[in-house]
């Protein structure tokens, strides 16, 4: 009776195995078929419209504006970034930071913000658990339009409604709105999270990167990756660069480029020049910043300015990349 009940089993299995395959066999014909009915986007009909912001800019021409990714800790598939001209794989986290980072240059050499630095006490968080600063932001005049700067300009309308309600109901004195950076990112990336489909959900860096992406491709600056089956949809497929219209945006990113390099004249320290190197022992997190700034304890009014920025964002992201999963894969 055992014999005949395992024997049973075994065919039943051996039944499912070869129904299951059959069926998948089928669905990936007809997902084929479909495929290939389907007409492919031709790049060269295409042409680009619209101007392309600061963030738009550092995103076509990342291999202008972020690090190369370095030998170290082995990549996310989800977390992989390569630059749409070159195809070179680059240092997610950089190209993140260097989003935000012209975006809020930008908004402050235009006066649309204005900044400050003020004390605060130490979260004993990382990356910097000691750093006993922030940095404030307000905003003066409306943004101009680029996927970075209107989703912060959101978060600054969300943080200006809750002060609003806090005020009438009694919680808080009006006044200025100085908002913490770390905030105003963390609110603008729940706008962009809101915009943006399943399948371009990457964690905070590549997030980032295809909010900034998706506006490309609405201009025709960047080509959307052929998701016409479930199949396409579930592999990791990147943007195709219209390289034809990005051509003619070019001046504008070595415009970008001699901006940035009177930005940190201006405003930086000798590491944001380029112009010092971390002492030996000392650990430089954030490229072109001064690592001394994060254990500052006073004088915090004659800090660099844009080194300071560049600290900042930094610690918002990677405090942010540190309560995401760290298993999985995505697009």
């Amino acid at each position: 009776m055992q014999t005949a009940i395992a024997v049973f089993l075994l065919l039943l299995g051996a039944a499912i195995l070869v129904a299951g395959y059959r069926a998948y066999r089928q669905m990936m014909q007809r997902a084929g078929e479909f495929s290939e009915s389907t007409p492919r986007i031709d790049v060269a009909e295409i042409e680009g419209t619209g101007d392309v912001g600061p963030d738009g800019l550092v995103y076509l021409f990342a291999h202008e504006f972020v690090q190369p990714k370095s030998a170290g800790p082995m990549t996310l598939d989800r977390d992989k970034a390569y630059a749409p001209m070159t195809q070179d794989e680059l240092d997610p986290e950089d190209w993140a930071v260097q989003l935000l980072y012209v975006a809020v240059t930008d908004l402050h050499d235009a006066a649309a913000v204005e900044c400050r630095i003020v004390e605060r006490q130490a979260t004993f968080m990382p990356p910097f658990p000691h750093k006993r600063w922030e940095l404030e932001v307000i905003q003066r005049t409306p943004f101009e339009a680029s996927p970075v700067m209107s989703a912060l300009e959101v978060a600054f309308e969300l943080m200006r409604s809750r002060k609003q309600q806090r005020v009438a109901q009694g919680k808080e004195e009006p006044g200025e709105l100085w908002c913490p950076l770390d905030e105003i990112i963390e609110r603008a990336l729940k706008a962009m999270r809101q915009e943006i489909g399943f399948w371009e959900r990457s964690g905070v860096y590549g997030d980032l990167r295809n909010y900034v992406a998706s506006a490309l491709i609405a201009q025709g600056y960047v080509i959307q990756p052929d998701r016409e089956t479930w199949l396409d949809r579930a592999r990791s497929r990147r943007p195709r660069p219209n390289v034809p219209a990005i051509e003619k945006v070019k001046p504008d990113a070595e415009e970008l480029a001699k901006r940035l390099a009177r930005f940190k004249a201006t405003h930086g320290s000798p590491f944001a020049r380029g112009e010092a190197e971390p002492a030996e022992g000392q650990q430089q997190l954030v490229r072109e910043a001064d690592p001394s700034l994060a254990t500052r304890e006073s004088e915090f009014e004659e800090m660099p300015f844009d080194d300071c920025l560049r600290i900042s964002i930094y610690e918002t992201l990677v405090s942010l990349k540190q309560l995401e999963p760290s298993s999985g894969s995505g697009v």
